[in-house]
């Protein structure tokens, strides 16, 4: 219950994972719907061409799926338990934000061996 307490104040570091955007909830469905369209220009660009190489390109490079949905991850505050060697987080996977179109969920188990965290079980909250 005490780590549960300290949520309500608890902001995450902007550097806290390389490449990450943290982005504030009321700008969320604005971000997701910005790279969607970025994302159907972009593709538009390249069938234009019609070359198969820029094409197989744009999706190698790209997620395949992202042509109709962009995602948004979701993580909790870490809860550690047993002198901080299991730790507990919630996370949440959710796509086409802007659409609400779905996604996932899960609590992760991670515990420290050898001075590394490593997965030890992931509870699947479920997919919608």
């Amino acid at each position: 219950m005490e780590e549960i307490n300290t949520f309500t104040k608890y902001k995450f570091s902007s550097d806290l994972f390389p490449k990450i955007k943290i982005i504030s909830k009321d700008t969320l469905v604005l971000y997701s719907a910005n790279q969607e369209i970025k994302w159907q220009r972009d593709y538009a660009e390249v069938r234009k061409s019609n070359d198969t190489i820029k094409i197989a390109q744009f999706f190698s490079e790209r997620d395949e799926a992202s042509y109709e949905d962009t995602w948004v991850n979701f993580f909790s505050k870490p809860i550690y338990l047993r002198n901080n060697t299991i730790w507990l987080v919630y996370y949440g996977q959710l796509c086409n934000f802007h659409n609400s179109w779905g996604g996932c969920e899960f609590v992760q188990i991670m515990v420290k061996k050898n001075n590394l965290w490593e997965e030890y079980y992931q509870i699947g909250i479920g997919c919608f």
